[in-house]
This record gives structure tokens, C-alpha cells and sequence, in this order.
């Protein structure tokens, strides 16, 4: 069995810059694999650990990607076994479904059994590539679960919901969307990364994988609004000082 775990580079949330019109610069942010997929490798590894399958890593990314300092961050994560990509700078405007259509094409490469992957990306956070992937691959897909182990030859998913735990037993083929609570990933030694450099990677073009145009086009992307403070004073005794309080919170929806 083999479980293939994707996985997004990103810019780092901590560089991006909002200017005043509201436009948000990344041009100075140093990329990194995406926060939400460290908790999907973690699970990936462990599930892989549980199984005996091996675990391989997927990407897809423009040019900007292909740095080694990228490569061993990710690969000295986890237990993967080796990294299969689509580096083209024609993936930068990809949209979601784009993004699916190249990971199922090295899904599809690879001959991977099960696909897992984070519940969002760390730039778009749109949270719908996991189930887009199982739609293309024709495969039964579970999202937000935080919790799953192997029983025997089958994947047993918990998914933490509003008026309960839900329990779904899974059989290869199939997609899994984790939650970004769903284990503490382990910190990367030295000797990590050391090895990390000396795994293969395999690395393929959009168009070798069918890339077709986009089917969404974006025009801009800005921050929303903050609202200002109101400034709003308050006086009298406490207990007018109390009622204007509570009045206030009711008329602003607060309370």
C-alpha cells in the first residue's frame, strides 16, 4: 500500500504586508510548507507506520519551489519516502480545481492507494482540494478528521462535529482531509535533514500532466476593512454608566 500526503509551499504568513489600499505585498515573503499540511504529514506517517504502507509526498508549485531548502523542510518531516512535483510557473494562478486535476495526475503516477491532505491551504484556505480530488479520482472522501487509526487493513476516522463524534470506517482507495488539531507534528533533528537532501525526487511539468487553462479568474486580492473604534464616552453614575454599557453592546449586536 502507498499513501501519498499532499502538500502546499506557501508564503509565510508572518511576511506578508498590508499596504494601505488594502493590497497584501508577499514579494518579500520567504516560503515555507504550508502550517495546516504539518498535521497531515504528521497523520500520514503515522497511518503509513500503522499500515506498513509507504508514505510519498505531493506538490505543485511555480518554479519558486524548486529550492533545496524547501525540498529537506518538507522531506525531513514525517516518514516520507520520496517527493513527486509539478514545478511550472504556469501553476501560479492555478485555482482549487486546477491544483486537483495536477495532484490526482501524480496521484495517478504514483499509484497511490490513499491520498491525505490538510483541511486548508495556508494562503487561499479555500478547503475544498481535498474532496475536489476525490470527486476527480471517482474515490469516497471524509473531511474534518481529527482523530483516525488503522484497524486491520481498514482506516477508522473520527470527525469532531458540532452534536457529536462521528466514527467512519474507511477501505482503500479513498481521500482524507485532516484538522489542523489532529496531532502535534514532531520537530525535524538534524539528522533529518541531513537525510532529507539524499531522497528522490521526481519532478514533472504541467503539461505533462494535462494542465488546461483556469477556470477562475483572479483579479485582486485585499485585505477586508478593519472597522475604527468608535470612541464612544460614557458618563454618569455607574449605574447610567452600566444601563448606557448594555444598551450600547443590544443596539451594536454584541449582546
Amino acid at each position: 500500500m502507498r499513501i501519498a500526503v499532499c502538500c502546499k509551499f506557501a508564503p509565510d504568513a508572518e511576511d506578508v504586508r498590508v499596504a494601505d489600499d488594502g493590497s497584501v505585498d508577499v514579494s518579500k515573503a520567504k516560503w515555507s510548507v504550508s502550517d495546516y499540511d504539518m498535521q497531515a504529514i504528521q497523520a500520514a506517517s503515522d497511518l503509513g507506520g500503522e499500515l506498513g504502507a509507504e508514505v510519498v509526498a505531493l506538490t505543485a508549485g511555480p518554479a519558486k519551489i524548486d529550492q533545496s531548502r524547501l525540498t529537506k523542510d518538507l522531506m525531513s518531516r514525517g516518514n516520507l519516502s520520496a517527493l513527486f512535483r509539478v514545478v511550472d510557473d504556469a501553476t501560479a494562478g492555478a485555482d482549487a480545481l486546477q491544483t486537483a486535476r495536477l495532484l490526482c495526475g501524480l496521484v495517478n503516477k504514483v499509484e497511490a492507494d490513499v491520498v491525505v491532505c490538510g483541511e486548508g491551504s495556508a494562503d487561499r484556505y479555500q478547503r475544498i482540494t481535498g474532496p475536489a480530488m476525490a470527486s476527480i479520482l471517482g474515490w469516497p472522501c471524509v473531511n474534518a478528521v481529527d482523530a483516525m487509526h488503522a484497524e486491520d487493513k481498514t482506516i477508522v476516522v473520527e470527525r469532531d462535529l458540532e452534536d457529536g463524534v462521528e466514527v467512519v470506517e474507511l477501505s482503500a482507495p479513498c481521500v482524507i482531509a485532516t484538522t489542523s488539531t489532529i496531532n502535534k507534528p514532531s520537530i525535524p533533528t538534524l539528522k533529518d535533514v541531513l537525510a532529507a537532501g539524499k531522497k528522490p525526487v521526481e519532478t514533472f511539468s504541467a503539461s505533462d500532466l494535462g494542465m488546461g487553462g483556469a477556470a477562475i479568474e483572479e483579479v485582486g486580492t485585499a485585505a477586508p476593512e478593519q472597522p475604527g473604534r468608535q470612541k464612544t464616552m460614557i458618563s454618569g453614575s455607574p449605574e447610567e454608566i452600566a444601563a448606557q454599557l448594555v444598551e450600547k453592546l443590544t443596539n451594536d449586536g454584541v449582546l
